[in-house]
């Protein structure tokens, strides 16, 4: 648990850095920038002349219906380098562990099994055209009203996210044009034991999840809610 608390909060001085440097850009036009003029540095985040920035917002939909959650929503950041995520949400089962996943679609071209005005669906998981995967993002607890906000960085090339069990191909390959979806899944009621396997696995807790996907538990697990940022 304390491993993946740092390695969020981590992610979370990446993106207010980010975010900080960008704020101007996101209010003024929201539209990606091919050529920009501005230079920082933020750690493992640099960005120069001669980089690619694009910005987009997404709401937050239920998995069930597809109805927009009120208030809720995501930003996605793209360079060359790769992707930094934030999602705020509410309408969640309170104080249950949850966990974000990347859904990485890095030829939705191929896609065929998509949804409308969706490109890419679950059934596209497993054709190695549209070179998938599935990936962790990140872990909370939701708050007595049914809240929680996340953030998280995907490098080019990086695949310590995924698990096995789960589709994964090469990680994040095209940050451009990649369709990104982004999962909120619940993990049901906190068990002191097994939170840090709760927030960091798709199955650490569940009665219900693929085998080999984390320590099972006595918890049903639900993927509830899902953001989507197309290429």
């Amino acid at each position: 648990m304390v491993r993946t608390q740092r390695k969020n909060l981590t992610i979370c001085f990446k993106l207010l850095a980010t975010f900080t440097l960008l704020v101007a850009v996101v209010f003024s036009s929201q539209t990606a920038i091919a050529s920009s003029t501005v230079q920082q540095s933020t750690g493992d985040v640099s960005l120069s002349a001669s980089d690619f920035i694009s910005i987009s917002s997404s709401d937050v939909r239920t998995i069930s219906d597809g109805s927009v959650i009120p208030g809720a929503g995501s930003k996605l950041i793209r360079t060359d380098e790769g992707v930094t995520m934030e999602l705020h949400t509410s309408e969640l089962p309170a104080k249950n562990a949850v966990t974000t996943w990347w859904v990485i679609f890095n030829k939705p071209e191929n896609c065929t099994e998509g949804q409308a005005p969706l490109r890419c669906g679950e059934g596209d998981l497993g054709n190695p055209d549209v070179q998938a995967s599935v990936m962790f993002a990140a872990g909370s607890i939701s708050s007595a009203n049914g809240k929680a906000t996340f953030g998280s960085h995907l490098s080019v090339g990086d695949t310590e996210g995924c698990q096995t069990g789960l589709p994964c191909s090469q990680g994040l390959t095209d940050p451009k044009g990649a369709d990104i979806h982004l999962i909120v899944r619940d993990h049901g009621p906190i068990i002191p034991d097994m939170l840090d396997e709760q927030i960091s696995t798709f199955g650490g807790g569940c009665n219900n999840a693929p085998p080999d996907t984390g320590k099972p538990g006595p918890n049903t697990c639900e993927d509830l809610q899902f953001s989507a940022h197309e290429g």
